[in-house]
């Protein structure tokens, strides 16, 4: 099944783009694509279930909830009717928690041109399936999805910062035909066609994200998070070539670009992560230590929906079936998940399981292993290892 692309859009532009979910990055996307020209689209529209927060953006230009004191630009749309949302949308663009994404498929199943993009911006994997989300879209719609992903906060987007993204699909010409619509003075968009690559790094970096987070609530000191960023992109790289994404997408935008500013306080898995480890520290010990840190640390970033927290389960297990070698991930999961570990003890565990990597560089050969015959390289690899290490 190939992509339908309105037969105008080859001509010069959408006839409407709309943006489904209106939290804090959906709405900075929708935002920033109504500033674009009119030689782009004819109109941005943006949907949201909260009709509290869809009357804020008609009457005001304003969504405080999610963006805050931010004026919204006065050429976007806004509405909470979802059949009113999609009716001759061209370019429908899912921005909704990855948890979440199923159900609005659900939703907009009967709803869409046949004819329309599908582009997804969601991060994460789903818990119950261990799906990727264009895996999920093409499940429940049956049909294909692109994926925009990269190092990018919603803020940046809301001030008109410059910022990088990666698009990918399959379809050579959606690829650029997304591309060329996103493409402008502050937003630089490159493009591939492997999109399991790129949502698995962002997928990925929100699990390291929290991690990261998690260590620095440790107050360990600042060299510990440059330590903490290599070992990262090594696991991250090696999960997503497992999982089925290209060597190569991990050293890009969508990987290393991602990876490096989710390990900041921009990020709200790092902010959670660092609120969790706190919490702990200021908790009394006892055998709720776990749940009373979690409830802390989603309270103190104000939301329940933390990609990184709920993504780590569904790689977590993923992985765990192939006994694959994932210090970081195995650590944090023991930690937020098992509740067989103390934050106390997270760093010393990650050295633990990594201790059998001696070796900081590889060679051209496993480069070559990894990227031809990625599941017979890492289950020989670490399987093997693992036997002479309980032998």
């Amino acid at each position: 099944m190939t992509f339908g692309i309105w037969s105008r859009d080859f001509l010069g532009i959408y006839q409407r783009v709309v943006v489904l979910g209106a939290g804090g990055f959906g709405t900075a996307m929708a935002h920033r694509l109504a500033s674009f020209p009119s030689s782009k689209h004819e109109r941005v529209l943006l949907w949201g279930r909260d009709s509290d927060v869809i009357s804020s953006i008609q009457k005001e230009n304003l969504n405080p909830q999610y963006t805050g004191d931010v004026r919204l630009h006065s050429n976007l749309e806004s509405t909470d009717d979802l059949e009113q949302a999609l009716d001759g949308a061209g370019l429908v663009i899912f921005s909704v928690p990855s948890q979440q994404l199923r159900a609005v498929c659900e939703k907009v199943r009967n709803l869409l041109d046949e004819r329309a993009v599908l582009l997804n911006l969601a991060k994460g994997v789903e818990r119950m399936t261990f799906l990727r989300m264009s895996e999920v879209i093409h499940q429940v719609l049956h049909r294909p999805s692109a994926v925009l992903s990269g190092p990018s906060f919603a803020s940046d987007l809301l001030m008109g910062n410059p910022i990088g993204l990666t698009v990918a699909a399959r379809n050579s010409q959606v690829r650029k035909r997304i591309s060329s619509y996103l493409n402008s003075s502050e937003m630089d968009v490159k493009m591939t066609h492997d999109v399991a690559g790129v949502e698995l790094g962002g997928a990925l970096k929100n699990v390291f994200g929290l991690v990261s987070g998690m260590l620095d609530g440790l107050e360990l000191g600042a060299s510990i998070q440059g330590d903490f960023l290599s070992r990262a992109m090594v696991e991250m790289r090696d999960l997503g070539v497992f999982l089925g994404g290209r060597w190569f997408t991990f050293s890009g935008r969508s990987g290393i670009g991602d990876l490096s500013i989710t390990c900041t306080n921009g990020s709200r898995n790092y902010r959670f992560g660092y609120a969790w480890s706190r919490a702990w520290l200021e908790l009394d010990s006892s055998d709720d230590q776990h749940e009373r840190a979690e409830k802390i640390a989603f309270e103190s970033i104000g939301t329940r929906t933390v990609e990184g927290f709920d993504t780590m389960p569904a790689i977590h297990g993923l992985v765990d079936r192939a006994r694959m070698h994932t210090p970081i991930l195995h650590a944090g999961w023991r930690v937020l998940h098992e509740h067989s570990l103390s934050p106390q003890a997270l760093l010393g565990e990650i050295r633990r399981l990594d201790s059998i990597r001696r070796k900081e560089s590889v060679s051209l050969l496993s480069v070559l292993m990894r990227h031809r015959f990625p599941r017979l390289y890492f289950r020989r690899r670490y399987s093997s290892k693992r036997r002479r290490r309980s032998s």
